[in-house]
């Protein structure tokens, strides 16, 4: 099974960016918590503070498929929508091999 590479990009309105810090903060938390998740990164953008990523890597689509079921995501998602600029860009990738 190929493991997946997710990487999702938020545009924070300023005025919420604390909240944000912290509403990802404990997503990551709780995704490293799930089976399947093998590593979750939240990267703050050092030339626009009001830009983050996650980067997220899962031992297999299905575990990724099964995060976005979980009640802290749902949850954590909603409460994001409240607080970012326009929808967060989401990609997924696999490793290229030789």
């Amino acid at each position: 099974m190929d493991k997946l590479y997710v990487t999702a990009e938020l545009l924070v309105q300023p005025q919420y960016i604390d909240e944000v810090r912290l509403l990802l903060t404990t997503l990551a938390n709780n995704s490293l918590q799930e089976e399947g998740c093998e590593h979750y990164e939240i990267l703050a953008c050092i030339s626009d503070k009001n830009s983050f990523s996650t980067f997220e890597l899962w031992s297999s689509s299905q575990a990724e498929a099964a995060h976005w079921q979980q009640d802290h995501v749902k949850k954590t998602v909603n409460q994001l929508n409240a607080f970012i600029q326009q929808a967060a860009v989401v990609k997924k990738y696999k490793l290229l091999k030789n």
